[in-house]
């Protein structure tokens, strides 16, 4: 499925105008929520980025071939020099101001 999605966008060569408009509207999504997020979170804190996408799915089921596109696939495929997927873990340490205030645990026993 992956490679027939990368055969199908080949095909297409830059950018279309639709593809352009949900770019725009994803990476200004993203911005507002301070550059990196996940890929959901972005999709789904904008109405109109929602309805730009699905305005383009409907465009490509629509088209001969027909194809089915997923919102990730296409992000990977499409906008590679704009954006990338991080897959790394990300943590927060949960009420990291008290931590600041704990004095360093002493060393180990067998520390020189």
């Amino acid at each position: 499925a992956d490679a027939a999605m990368a055969e199908y966008f080949s095909y297409l060569g830059p950018l279309q105008p639709q593809e352009r408009k949900v770019q725009a509207l994803l990476v200004q999504a993203a911005q507002r929520m301070g550059g990196a997020a996940r890929l959901s979170d972005v999709f789904n804190s904008d109405s109109t980025l929602q309805a730009a996408w699905q305005g383009l799915k409907q465009l490509w089921l629509h088209s001969s071939p027909p194809a089915e596109v997923t919102l990730a696939k296409w992000v990977e495929l499409r906008l590679g020099e704009e954006v990338k997927f991080t897959r790394e873990p990300f943590i927060q340490v949960r009420g990291a101001a008290n931590w600041a205030k704990r004095a360093a645990p002493p060393p180990p026993a067998w520390a020189p």
